[in-house]
């Protein structure tokens, strides 16, 4: 049996470094959006609302390009889409820095997101068609938040050091380099009578349940992206250096390493859903205290909030996961939060620009309440319809969004 498991083990291991390589390409737009802010701001003269619009727009073709995925995903050769993806990213990153105004910046940003989104997509009907997808998601969340420490790092300094081209060309790198890696995604999904969640039974349309946890999703992301994408600002505004905020967003990624594990510990005693709800508790007082400026916290607050982003974001990967294996589910997982990550920056800059950034916090403590209303709603249909069955099986007509 220990041998078993440990061959199992190690035949996960290359498929993890795919799955990886994915979703670390669809971080890429949220994580480093404080920095994409301030490049479009300082180093191309654009305004808090053009930087924040043109950050929408990558995320805004991340979340098309996931959605569009949904209807052809269960067909589609998710190595080639993958490698696909990470191409066009690298390419589109490349061509931002040649942009000379607004429209083109953003037209370039949109293609990013193009690549981001095949990528992405690519990687989540992997993990998510496999019967190991927990712990593929756990361990697929340790390598991108690994890289992250990695960008956090280099990114301030390449963009101190090379004015306009340094952010541009690291995040293009980093895209190119994730080739390899994907060449090791599987090529397609398992058949049907293989996926442990699936049935026989199909249906055209979403279940109340799939619904309403893709709501949950959507303002677990929209409550991140409202304030994400101005922290840069709130960093400055305090008295810290570009470096300085890199370098705190770095140790709040290594103490991240421990999140997946302790995500699937907490899940386990707790349920998911509880466990978000005291999560986005946590995200929304964080970022509304920081936004008051308390200097004190300052530190504790911008650790704490990556941490929590962390988290929430595997919760609501697995929670998808649970509820359709078939990869359509967590396909449209992505694109509903691609669509609040195109939508926060916008929102948050015209509340930053009209109101202070006060009130971005403000606005993300509401959107956080809402979230938690949301997924209490979900848990009570959860209860209604499993009736002894495991989450898995909670649907009462599964997803098929394509025969």
């Amino acid at each position: 049996m220990a041998i078993h498991q440990k061959i199992q083990r190690r035949s996960l291991f290359p498929l993890t470094l795919a799955i990886a390589a994915g979703y670390a390409l669809g971080a890429l737009p949220a994580g480093m959006s404080p920095f994409i802010v301030e490049a479009a701001i300082k180093q191309f003269g654009f305004s808090e609302v053009q930087a924040g619009i043109m950050v929408s727009a990558e995320l805004a073709a991340l979340g098309l390009t996931a959605a569009a995925s949904a209807i052809f995903i269960k067909k589609a050769d998710l190595r080639l889409l993958g490698i696909a993806g990470a191409i066009v990213a690298g390419l589109g990153n490349l061509s931002t820095i040649f942009a000379v105004d607004p429209i083109t910046f953003a037209v370039t940003r949109a293609f990013v997101g193009i690549g981001e989104g095949l990528a992405v997509v690519s990687s989540d009907a992997a993990a998510s068609s496999n019967e190991n997808y927990e712990r593929l998601y756990s361990r697929a969340v340790l390598l991108t938040m690994l890289m992250m420490v990695a960008l956090f790092v280099s990114v301030p300094f390449l963009s101190e050091k090379l004015p306009t081209v340094g952010t541009f060309a690291v995040l293009s790198g980093v895209a190119f380099s994730m080739i390899p890696s994907l060449l090791f995604m599987q090529r397609g999904h398992r058949t049907l009578e293989e996926q442990p969640l699936a049935s026989s039974k199909a249906s055209t349309r979403l279940s109340k349940i799939a619904l309403m946890a893709l709501i949950v999703a959507l303002f677990t992301r929209l409550c991140e992206t409202v304030f994400w994408a101005f922290n840069l600002q709130a960093a400055t505004r305090s008295g810290y250096s570009v470096n300085d905020f890199g370098l705190i967003l770095s140790l709040a990624m290594v103490l991240g390493l421990a999140i997946p594990w302790l995500v699937n510990c907490l899940s386990r005693r707790m349920g998911r859903i509880r466990l978000l709800v005291a999560i986005m508790l946590i995200k929304g007082i964080s970022e509304m205290l920081l936004c008051q400026g308390i200097q004190p916290m300052f530190v504790v607050l911008q650790v704490l909030i990556p941490l929590t982003m962390a988290a929430s974001g595997l919760c609501i990967l697995q929670l998808l996961a649970d509820i359709d294996s078939t990869g359509s589910i967590p396909a449209l997982g992505i694109a509903v939060a691609m669509a609040a990550e195109a939508l926060g920056p916008g929102l948050g800059g015209i509340f930053y620009s009209t109101f202070g950034l006060s009130s971005v916090g403000m606005l993300a403590m509401a959107i956080a309440m809402v979230t938690i209303v949301c997924a209490i709603a979900l848990s009570k249909q959860l209860a209604q319809q499993r009736s002894g069955k495991p989450l898995g099986s909670a649907i009462a007509e599964p997803v098929r969004l394509l025969e």
